[in-house]
């Protein structure tokens, strides 16, 4: 098993667009493959 570390502070004023961008879309990319179990609820498209 990995270690984890905590960051006690973040601010995404400090990051440049390019860090910015980089940074939303790895989080984004966690709620992508969350969402893609199946589940018993149709998908709206």
């Amino acid at each position: 098993m990995g270690t984890l570390t905590k960051i006690l502070e973040f601010f995404l004023g400090n990051l440049n667009n390019s860090e910015y961008a980089n940074y939303m879309d790895r989080f984004r990319a966690l709620f992508q493959e969350a969402g893609s179990g199946g589940g018993d609820r149709p998908e709206i498209e």
